[in-house]
């Protein structure tokens, strides 16, 4: 369902019924027009970010994971150090 985010025949009308001369109505609606066409996000601008940031994230992600591998990937190294050692010295005690 789509909703009318500005509906300038409304607007004319309210302006008009407070006292405002037509012309003076179609220049507010015109300015209010591009004031809303200016600053309002379209569907394919949201889609947009949206695909930025799942790169983004994918990007974080890889990384993470990357750290993380790195991480334990010394830790075993650490740990693989550790046991050869132990061995070694129960080898000979």
């Amino acid at each position: 369902m789509t909703e009318k985010i500005f509906d300038s025949l409304e607007f004319t009308k309210n302006l008009e019924n407070v006292g405002v001369p037509k012309k003076q109505a179609e220049k507010h609606v015109e300015i209010m027009g591009k004031i809303i066409t200016k600053h309002l996000a379209t569907k394919d601008d949201i889609t947009i970010e949206i695909l930025g940031v799942r790169h983004d994230i994918k990007l974080e992600m890889a990384n993470l994971e990357l750290n993380i591998n790195k991480s334990l990937d010394r830790k075993i190294a650490i740990m693989l150090a550790v046991m050869t050692i132990l061995l070694a010295i129960f080898k000979y005690a």
